[in-house]
């Protein structure tokens, strides 16, 4: 870049033990939430609570109110520090919208239990994955029946508000991807890239001109095809046969697809950027409307409602995450977004030395938040008659 680096405050590192501090104070936050919620109920009034399964942190925290005679915040936060998780490397996770495994660093705690004390002082991966995946729970279901309800009740008139917001996402991320992949690359290679990216049999090459040039007579199409391949020699008669069953008019764009076998997006923006090669992303992605909604239209149906249970689960997982994010930015945090996936514990959101520094301070001057000054003192020419001094107001 040609110009100073500050490791400091210019870097973006992955800094997992940070991570777990950070995810370590969010935790003992939201205990702090609860416990200003609860610890005015009786034990009758406590039993009576609901909550989700899945959200076991605040299970846990009416279970301490109710067994307790001390309902301190100091005491319930020593206990929240002493709940134990499995280090165990053997699970999955379904996080970041796709399954993980992770690893310890230690392959001896593999085998391990052990409290989130003991765990943040070895800084052991498993164990912090598991508490990041129970506080996103806390986020999606916290005393409130909303989340649970829609994914129990196909029906539920969220559901497809929630599925809309998944196709947004996940569409936009294909048409970035492939945008990328096309736009860069003159007017013909874009044809021949497509092309490339085909099996080739007679058939599926067929099939994509004449999806590409829906509008093309029979005599161009045949010239195409006969000038295409050098190695595949097609009779006239086969050449018609295909003309018509391609017909664009009577199929629709996921049939193509299917028959071309590359992803629908990738058919339609490719021969998009041919015929429109100096469209912009903004115009791609205003255009792909149709597309992306024909794309997805397989996921509305009722019939398909674990497929949709997993999607609607994928934005619950991010809105958790827009939320632990605020809280984050709270203690310094340097950057706009976090990773929506339990990595995020062990560091893959990345973080910044200065920003550590920032949070040990909070830490240190007990909650609040003082400002950082790199230099406190200046000296010049020290033991001379020329001596200037400078200091911080």
């Amino acid at each position: 870049y040609n110009q100073p680096f500050n490791l400091n405050n210019g870097s973006k590192l992955n800094l997992g033990s940070t991570a777990k501090l950070r995810t370590l104070i969010h935790y003992l936050e939201i205990v702090a939430a609860l416990h200003e919620r609860y610890h005015g109920l009786n034990k009758r009034e406590l039993s009576q609570l609901k909550t989700v399964p899945a959200d076991k942190i605040s299970q846990w925290a009416i279970s301490y109110l109710m067994h307790t005679g001390d309902k301190a915040i100091g005491g319930m936060l020593n206990s929240a520090l002493d709940r134990k998780y499995s280090a165990g490397s053997y699970d999955t996770f379904f996080t970041g919208g796709g399954i993980h495994r992770f690893s310890n660093f230690n392959k001896k705690d593999n085998q391990r239990t052990m409290s989130l004390r003991i765990a943040f002082r070895r800084s052991v991966n498993l164990v912090f994955i598991r508490l990041m995946r129970d506080i996103v729970n806390y986020h999606i279901f916290q005393g409130d029946r909303f989340s649970s309800d829609m994914l129990r009740n196909v029906n539920h008139p969220k559901r497809k508000e929630y599925l809309e917001r998944f196709v947004e996402h996940e569409s936009a991320l294909f048409i970035h991807k492939f945008y990328t992949k096309y736009i860069a690359i003159p007017r013909q290679k874009k044809l021949q890239l497509l092309h490339d990216a085909v099996h080739p049999s007679s058939h599926r090459l067929a099939a994509l001109y004449r999806f590409v040039f829906p509008d093309m007579n029979l005599g161009d199409y045949q010239e195409r095809l006969q000038n295409q391949w050098s190695d595949i020699q097609l009779k006239k008669s086969e050449i018609i046969r295909f003309y018509f069953k391609y017909n664009p008019q009577k199929r629709s764009l996921i049939d193509f697809a299917d028959i071309v076998g590359i992803h629908t997006l990738e058919l339609w923006l490719a021969a998009y950027l041919y015929h429109h090669p100096n469209a912009d992303y903004e115009e791609i992605y205003q255009q792909s409307k149709s597309a992306r909604q024909e794309t997805y239209g397989w996921l509305f149906r009722t019939s398909r409602k674990s497929k949709q249970d997993k999607r609607i689960r994928i934005i619950f997982e991010q809105d958790a995450f827009n939320s632990i994010h605020k809280a984050w930015q709270r203690l310094g945090y340097p950057f706009k977004k976090l990773v929506p996936s339990y990595a995020t514990a062990i560091g893959s959101s990345a973080d910044r030395p200065e920003a550590l520094a920032e949070i040990m301070g909070i830490i240190i001057n007990e909650g609040i938040h003082k400002p950082a000054y790199l230099i406190q003192e200046i000296t010049f020419a020290r033991d001379t008659p020329y001596e200037t001094y400078f200091v911080r107001k």
